[in-house]
């Protein structure tokens, strides 16, 4: 748990999930269903059938063919279930006494306590973790001198030492910009609390100009590219996601989405697809259109776009249509290499 706790995520509510699935109704329902065990025997037969079911079902999850296997396995797995919690019930009927004791109170209330006590020793862990890895990044540039890099370390930690993905930001702000003097860094702790308030109500902007970073970071959230903060790079504003696979190949075609614009104005949504020529492409650009169309949908509000003759193939063709006052334009690029290629979707106001 310690482990997982100093992974988690900016978006992936880690320590907020920790304490809602301490306290879920379905805790109580598995401990009721482990209450009772069945004999050392059975026990032991058990612990290899329900490991290989459930490996199976994770295999049968992976491929849409194998959906009736994962039908059959999920029908399986639930009468296995059915019959635990049946053999709890009619023990816990047949002697309540020995069921409700302050024993088993006390075992079904620690585990909870516990994990609840340990959030906020995890939540330190973790934003420790990030200050001595933002200390080194810090630290690591020669460019930059010590007595700029002791005020921004006493910046950011004072401010953020409690908000590590705010640190992150700040330490590479530092860095991308770069920092040369102590009101750049004032600049960019201002910036980065200045996001995180308009984060919570977000300003409208007028569909002419462009779209608002706040809105449009989420317009791929369902398709796993969801950018990270809109913030100031060299000479414009922008945000990215991380890769998605588009496929299943050892070495998976994939995506990304980019955010560009002028500070609190995004003007262009960007989506990538970067595919090899030794991998067969077609499923991967099935799924890209497919991301595309929702891309355009959210961006336009038009979802009558025909993706399917819009978006080139390995080709170097390109296409650009108006669509609701944006221009939506397409293109592909072959590699230097000639291994493989890009392709490219924008909407720009």
């Amino acid at each position: 748990m310690g482990g997982r706790a100093l992974q988690a995520q900016e978006d992936d509510g880690h320590f907020r999930g920790l304490l809602t699935g301490s306290l879920r109704l379905g805790g109580v329902f598995e401990f009721i269903v482990v209450a009772q065990s069945f004999g050392i025997v059975t026990e032991l037969a058990l612990v290899p059938i329900l490991f290989l079911l459930g490996a199976m079902l994770v295999m049968s999850e992976a491929k849409p063919e194998h959906a009736q296997v994962k039908t059959l396995l999920e029908f399986v797995l639930a009468a296995i279930v059915v019959i635990f919690l049946w053999n709890s019930i009619s023990s816990i009927w047949g002697q309540p006494e020995q069921f409700f004791t302050t024993d088993t109170g006390r075992n079904f209330i620690f585990p909870i306590l516990m994990t609840i006590g340990c959030i906020p020793v995890f939540y330190v862990l973790y934003s420790y973790s990030h200050i001595e890895q933002a200390r080194i990044q810090i630290n690591q540039k020669t460019f930059q001198s010590d007595d700029l890099k002791q005020y921004a370390r006493k910046r950011f930690f004072l401010i953020f030492m409690l908000r590590p993905w705010l640190l992150r930001r700040a330490t590479r702000q530092f860095h991308n910009l770069p920092a040369k003097s102590n009101s750049d860094v004032d600049q960019i702790v201002s910036d980065i609390l200045n996001y995180e308030r308009g984060e919570e109500q977000p300003p409208e902007i007028d569909p002419t100009d462009g779209w608002s970073p706040y809105l449009a970071r989420d317009f791929l959230v369902e398709h796993g590219l969801r950018t990270n903060d809109y913030h100031k790079g060299y000479d414009e504003y922008w945000a990215s996601a991380n890769y998605v696979d588009l496929d299943d190949h050892i070495l998976p075609n994939n995506a990304t989405f980019y955010i560009e614009g002028e500070e609190g104005v995004v003007k262009t949504l960007k989506l990538t697809g970067k595919f090899r020529d030794e991998f067969d492409g077609e499923l991967g650009m099935v799924k890209l259109r497919a991301i595309a169309r929702t891309l355009c949908e959210k961006a336009t509000g038009n979802a009558e776009i025909d993706l399917d003759a819009l978006l080139p193939d390995a080709d170097d063709s390109n296409a650009s249509i108006d669509i609701s006052g944006a221009a939506i334009t397409t293109w592909a690029e072959r590699y230097p290499s000639g291994k493989g290629y890009e392709v490219f979707l924008t909407v720009s106001r």
